[in-house]
């Protein structure tokens, strides 16, 4: 049989192993090495941020994203106000009328009618729902003139007949309030 060396970081000591696989010359040198090293998976040590409340916290699985249940029903409501805005305009892009219904690649948005950059909020009075075509080319840029004030009494009109409360802040994603 060969001889090894004992694995243990604090033990020279040289012994003939049972097994090809054994590293330690004793079990509590095993033990000793195991509560040195501490195997810890990679995801509990770095700390995580909550996708709801930006709280940072320790996860106590792997694939956790919110730091308590609180922000995981928050996260629920928060889609389902998304989803109140696109019903509130009957799912379809307020500026050109265009429809999944009627066009299955049609992508639907929600816009922010005042830009985030210019001091809007993502509240259901300042929310419209938009394709992606109309979105991606508005950009971050304001309607100006009627057509903007048009709209904004649009939203106000909808928002009375389905019983939205203009200044509920809807939150979109992460990092948007």
């Amino acid at each position: 049989m060969t001889t090894k060396t004992c694995a243990y970081s604090e033990c020279n000591n040289t012994f003939q192993p049972k097994r090809a696989a054994h590293r330690f010359c004793c079990p509590e040198h095993r033990k000793a090495e195991a509560r040195r090293v501490k195997a810890r998976p990679a995801w509990r040590d770095g700390a995580r941020t909550c996708w709801n409340c930006g709280r940072t916290f320790r996860p106590s699985v792997h694939n956790q994203i919110y730091c308590r249940a609180a922000c995981r029903k928050a996260a629920n409501r928060r889609s389902r106000e998304a989803y109140q805005v696109l019903e509130r305009d009957g799912f379809k892009c307020i500026y050109c009328g265009a429809a999944p219904s009627i066009d299955a690649a049609v992508v639907l948005h929600l816009d922010h009618v005042l830009p985030l950059s210019e001091g809007g909020q993502s509240t259901a009075a300042n929310l419209v729902t938009a394709c992606k075509k109309c979105n991606t080319a508005k950009a971050t840029r304001r309607l100006g003139g009627p057509t903007e004030a048009d709209i904004l009494a649009e939203i106000a009109k909808r928002n009375a007949e389905a019983g939205l409360l203009p200044l509920t802040v809807i939150r979109l994603r992460r990092g948007v309030a």
